[in-house]
């Protein structure tokens, strides 16, 4: 799908009127106008998957290059997004927050600021835009606009009404520059976690809590000078995945539920893509602590505030297959998992969607239908770049297949396979205590040609761990339901 369907696709109905009302509008005696009005006709009118460059010539069934097609597409993807930025009333837009308002409403204003300078010079009614946009500023903590403002003011006042303002106006200008910076490191430290959590980076868990006490600290020094709510937003945050990475997640839910209140009790930070993020956390939390029940709840009250293709909207429904999978709902954790996996669009990479139709190829293995799980695996290829996370859980998935099929021989080539990886990279690279207790386990399976009676000592005790450490294991997922890890293979 190319970005002028993607961007149409994603149109409620009201934008869809704002479009069509503004292209029919257009000059009537323009060709271009009736060819772009068209264009937008057939996308609205067709399924994405219909949506091709040969698909859109024939439709036209008129003597169109490929070069004038593209310049089409050009010309109303700009229409369309220039039409919707400035007819957009952010009082009936569902997907704009309360605080997103008030950052358009500033730039408006600023907008309007610098236009009338230019053109009238420093009137009265630049003046009072000028106090009403520092009034929002202010409340709200968008420093970044409130030193476009203080520099405006100081530029046309300063000289007028003398030294002492000019000074005052310099002072505030000053702490105004700290707090965006305190607001800029509290960021920047969220985008390092980030970076961490889901890229690779060299170094394991000490690093990381190296890295986060050292942010913390930082965070909270900037707190204290700028008392900025952004600010110890962003620490709670750090604090709630130092609280993770200690797998105490008791006190993870309530960091969260302090997270939470702490939105809901300061407008300028409130939005519903960060409530729905808290109490997607908080739903899998519940899962680390097996309250399959309390995750659920929290997954569909998250729902309700979660914008339709939204990137939370994806996430969220990743923790409800989560939930649906391990309370052995498999027909219902399927559809999730299909529907996540049909309508990731493509920016969110090949790797993410390759995790979704992991997700299905495990409900599929849940719904006992082996032999097409094992089929479907093979066409996963780019999540085997992670070679200490989901490279392994795919190598193991394979395994569990082939046991499960029978085929023993072809199962233990795969076991060698993954040992001698293990022993190549993983042991350079740090793996979760749960992957050394699989690898190991797995090992000790091949020892015994699978039999559980033969299972050494050393094996039972890794079975029994591998049980203790349930409550850990929200991703392990089919892990749970295979015969090799709950012991139930043929004695």
């Amino acid at each position: 799908m190319d970005e002028l369907s993607y961007y149409i696709g994603r149109l409620n109905s009201r934008e869809v009127k704002i479009v069509d009302r503004f292209l029919r509008s257009l000059p009537k005696l323009s060709h271009s106008a009736l060819t772009l009005h068209r264009l937008f006709n057939i996308i609205i009118e067709s399924e994405a998957s219909e949506i091709t460059q040969l698909s859109l010539l024939n439709k036209f069934r008129i003597t169109t290059s490929q070069n004038n097609l593209k310049i089409l597409k050009t010309r109303l993807k700009e229409k369309i997004l220039s039409v919707l930025a400035s007819f957009m009333n952010t009082t009936l837009d569902e997907s704009i927050d309360y605080n997103e308002v008030q950052k358009i409403e500033v730039l408006r204003l600023l907008n309007k600021i610098h236009f009338i300078i230019r053109r009238f010079g420093y009137t009265k009614s630049a003046q009072k835009l000028l106090d009403k946009a520092e009034v929002i500023c202010r409340e709200r903590e968008l420093y970044l606009m409130l030193i476009d403002v203080l520099y405006t003011r100081s530029s046309f006042e300063g000289f007028r009404r003398g030294p002492n303002y000019l000074a005052q106006n310099i002072k505030e200008l000053e702490i105004t520059i700290s707090n965006f910076d305190a607001q800029y490191q509290a960021g920047n430290y969220y985008f390092q976690l980030i970076l961490r959590n889901h890229f690779s980076f060299d170094g394991g868990s000490a690093e990381k809590l190296l890295f986060l006490d050292n942010a913390i600290k930082d965070l909270h020094s900037n707190f204290l000078k700028s008392k900025s709510k952004n600010v110890l937003y962003y620490t709670q945050l750090l604090e709630l995945e130092k609280l993770e990475l200690s797998k105490d997640f008791n006190s993870c839910l309530d960091k969260c539920n302090q997270l939470y209140q702490l939105l809901l009790d300061n407008k300028m930070l409130r939005s519903r893509n960060r409530l729905s993020s808290i109490l997607v956390n908080i739903a899998l939390y519940n899962i680390h602590l097996w309250k399959l029940k309390d995750a659920l709840y929290y997954v569909k009250k998250g729902m309700g505030l979660i914008v339709h293709l939204s990137n939370n909207y994806f996430l969220n429904n990743e923790i409800y297959f989560y939930t649906l999978f391990h309370q052995q709902k498999t027909k219902k954790a399927m559809e999730i998992a299909k529907m996540i996996f049909t309508k990731a669009p493509d920016s969110h990479g090949s790797f993410r969607k390759e995790k979704y139709h992991l997700f299905m190829v495990n409900a599929m293995f849940q719904a006992g239908e082996i032999k097409p799980a094992l089929k479907e695996s093979m066409l996963i290829k780019v999540i085997t770049k992670d070679k200490s996370g989901w490279d392994i859980a795919l190598r193991v998935f394979r395994i569990m297949c082939l046991v499960e099929l029978g085929d023993i021989p072809l199962a233990d080539r795969h076991i060698e396979d993954l040992m001698r990886q293990y022993y190549r990279i993983y042991k350079k690279d740090p793996i979760s205590e749960r992957f050394r207790f699989i690898i190991d386990l797995l090992n000790e399976y091949m020892k015994s040609e699978f039999r559980v009676k033969d299972l050494t000592q050393t094996g039972k005790k890794i079975l029994k761990k591998l049980g203790e450490k349930r409550n850990h294991i929200p991703g392990a997922l089919i892990l749970l339901n295979s015969r090799l890890f709950t012991g139930g293979l043929p004695g």
